[in-house]
């Protein structure tokens, strides 16, 4: 019964039992990597590319900075507000690099 779990989660997982290597994938991969990946199959294709190029340069490169908690939420509301279409004005960001000096 578990060994049919395991197939089921690889089949969903998009791997095959052909080889050791694409087990070993889906087994190491965390609940909340596969519930991303998930997530990101829902969207758009040019969405899609954008989180594929981030995950490819994330797993290329050593980290070297970690966000804190409050930087991911922010960035979270962020994306949202994007997503929403909500953006500043062009008088907004001029008067925001006024008063920064540029």
């Amino acid at each position: 019964m578990r060994a049919t779990r395991l197939r089921r989660a690889i089949r969903r997982a998009g791997a095959t039992l052909a080889g050791p290597r694409n087990v070993a994938i889906v087994l190491l991969m965390t609940t909340l990597l596969d519930q991303g990946i998930q997530a990101v199959r829902d969207l758009p294709p040019e969405r899609q590319d954008m989180a594929g190029e981030l995950l490819l340069r994330l797993a290329a490169t050593a980290p070297q900075y970690e966000l804190t908690a409050e930087q991911i939420e922010d960035l979270k509301l962020a994306i949202a507000q994007a997503d929403r279409g909500e953006f500043a004005s062009d008088q907004e960001v001029a008067d925001t690099w006024k008063k920064f000096g540029q």
